[in-house]
């Protein structure tokens, strides 16, 4: 499987003063794909070719992000992010904010939101049944809603510590249709899945994790962390 992408990025940032800040730009990834398997027949004994493929697509991204300072110790950012795949049009609309509390220099409390997606691996659009017909090439991209609450506390000059807690809840991810099937797409690292998919699949993801950082003093720092995490489908 060979595949090439190149990036075109436009952003426009302005700050309006010292308590409105705006941020936007879209960005194309212009991808080139080749992808070619065979596996061996032993009935045949040769080798069968079973994927060929090449082409290109563009993957459409466009963004805005305003950041807000209602008052010193409190921080807004919200923003809408949009992700195109023109290779079948399938568009994802995300919101997503974020609060940043510091009440003193030593203590931030942060709290966030923001819905994400992610293509399938783009073999997957281009897979076929035995008739040649492509199976996939309508499916859908998977999303999450993914929310995170952190705190950090300066225990010195150059040293904190930094708490995070954080739930994904995935939602329309690709899973093979029909009854009595347990296959999900969020279980395939790589390969072409032969399989029809419709974006009907749930999973989630929990967890928490905590950092020690010493900041770079002397010609020494460190960084000590530790994560705990479930993932479900």
């Amino acid at each position: 499987f060979v595949q090439r992408k190149i990036t075109a990025s436009s952003v426009l940032s302005h700050k309006f003063n010292t308590r409105h800040f705006l941020k936007t730009g879209t960005y194309v990834n212009f991808i080139g794909f080749d992808f070619r398997q065979s596996v061996w027949d032993r009935t045949s004994e040769r080798m069968e070719e079973q994927v060929r493929s090449d082409g290109h697509t563009q993957m459409v991204h466009a963004f805005a992000h305003w950041q807000y300072r209602a008052a010193e110790q409190l921080t807004l950012n919200a923003g809408v992010h949009t992700a195109t795949l023109l290779l079948n049009n399938a568009t994802s609309v995300e919101p997503r904010v974020a609060v940043r509390y510091q009440p003193d220099k030593r203590n931030t409390l942060t709290l966030g939101y923001g819905l994400h997606s992610q293509a399938a691996p783009l073999a997957t659009y281009r897979s076929k049944d035995s008739d040649g017909r492509l199976l996939n090439s309508d499916l859908g991209m998977s999303k999450a809603h993914h929310f995170v609450a952190g705190y950090d506390r300066s225990l010195t000059a150059r040293m904190h510590i930094k708490g995070e807690v954080y739930y994904q809840h995935l939602f329309d991810v690709p899973v093979e249709s029909g009854k009595g099937s347990s296959f999900s797409l969020l279980n395939v690292f790589d390969g072409v899945v032969y399989k029809k998919l419709e974006n009907s699949g749930l999973g989630r993801n929990y967890g928490a994790e905590i950092t020690l950082e010493q900041f770079l003093n002397r010609g020494f720092y460190f960084l000590l962390s530790s994560s705990w995490y479930r993932s479900e489908y």
